[in-house]
């Protein structure tokens, strides 16, 4: 035991110094780093001194570096701005072009179609120019033969003018002699009144008015052509000064119109001028309808100061629109639709009316003259009667 507190005792100075050389050691080993680290310190710091002085150049370069970078930067989202809007104006470009491209291929399918149509059209055409060429080729041909003919018309026609020069000198020579003619039969004037009573007609004829019928029947044969010959000679030859002429079928015309009479008389150009329009007139109007020889009457007699009637007919009157039946009333039926006995129950009727008419106007001769066939018994009674009572003529042919 108490050698042990002897080691303790002895060991605790010991240890002591041990432990303040260790103190003295650390200090000195502190104050060696100290001095190691004041002159690493020293040299370091003079090392980072350069190093940062060349940090900041460096920071300056990197500075600088970083505002060209900053410029570049800045120049670089300008032109992307730009870009940007460029891009903008180019899609909007590329959106009027799509648009222009889409309208320009309607209009391409629309032209498409009107050339289709233009193409359709031109063959069309083609085929009319074909078709004309074809004509034109053939009209040619007509034409050449044509002008061959017209030449050959050309030459006769020459010839005829000079025929017809030598006719109108003939006709002039002629005329001149029937104007000679026709004035010494003027100086005898009482040879017409010797025509009038070999014809055996009756009247002053001073204001004739002649009634001829233009019913259809009177196309038979030769009625309608003789008739107008006979009254155009009569005209011509007999000593009639003033004439009205009236036809007479379904209706009557008078000519002239107006209920006057024309001067027809003489040898001079204005009478024979008036005499050949009054024939061209009637002859313009064929032969058509039913005969209304009553109204005709009625319409001659309105003539003031007629002094003689010729009548020209080739029968009875038969006027359906006068026509009435007991049953049937007014009778609108044709001609061709009635009976023999309806036929002749009307144109008795017509007769008996015709003759009354004329016994009111005793000093008013009417002169007939019978076409074709006027022997049945009431048809001659009709037509001699008029006659007979009117202290007339009757001439049959």
């Amino acid at each position: 035991m108490k050698s042990d507190r002897a080691t303790t005792s002895l060991n605790l100075p010991t240890l002591l110094s041990f432990n303040e050389l260790a103190w003295v050691a650390v200090s000195a080993m502190a104050l060696f780093c100290g001095y190691l680290l004041s002159e690493t310190s020293d040299h370091s710091t003079s090392k980072l001194q350069q190093q940062l002085a060349a940090g900041h150049r460096g920071l300056a370069a990197q500075r600088a570096s970083s505002q060209e970078l900053s410029n570049r930067l800045a120049q670089a989202t300008s032109e992307l701005a730009e870009a940007a809007r460029r891009q903008a104006q180019a899609e909007r470009r590329i959106a009027e072009l799509v648009s222009q491209m889409t309208q320009a291929q309607t209009e391409m399918l629309s032209l498409t179609s009107r050339l289709s149509h233009v193409e359709e059209e031109a063959s069309k055409l083609k085929n009319r120019l074909a078709e004309a060429q074809s004509k034109l080729a053939s009209a040619t041909d007509l034409n050449a033969r044509l002008q061959a003919q017209l030449q050959q018309v050309t030459d006769r026609l020459e010839v005829q003018k000079k025929e017809l020069a030598e006719a109108r000198r003939e006709l002039w020579e002629a005329a001149n002699e029937l104007a000679a003619v026709r004035a010494r039969l003027a100086e005898r004037p009482s040879e017409g009144n010797v025509r009038k009573e070999l014809l055996g007609l009756r009247g002053a004829m001073s204001n004739v008015v002649i009634l001829l019928d233009r019913s259809s029947s009177m196309a038979d044969g030769r009625r309608w052509g003789d008739s107008l010959r006979v009254i155009e000679a009569w005209l011509e030859y007999l000593p009639i000064e003033s004439c009205a002429l009236i036809t007479f079928s379904s209706q009557r015309e008078a000519f002239p119109p107006g209920g006057h009479f024309l001067a027809v008389g003489g040898t001079n150009e204005i009478a024979r001028t008036a005499r050949k329009d009054l024939i061209r007139q009637v002859r313009a109007r064929p032969p058509d309808g039913n005969t209304a020889t009553v109204e005709a009457l009625q319409l001659a007699y309105s003539y003031p100061g007629v002094d003689t009637i010729i009548l020209f007919t080739d029968g009875e009157p038969l006027d359906l629109r006068r026509a009435t039946d007991p049953k049937r009333g007014l009778m609108a039926a044709r001609e061709s639709e009635l009976s023999a006995a309806e036929r002749k129950r009307i144109a008795k009727a017509q007769i008996a009316e015709a003759l009354a008419l004329a016994r009111k106007h005793p000093d008013i001769p009417i002169n007939v003259v019978a076409l074709a066939d006027y022997f049945t018994d009431w048809k001659s009674e009709f037509l001699l009667g008029l006659a007979r009572n009117t202290g007339g003529a009757f001439l049959g042919r």
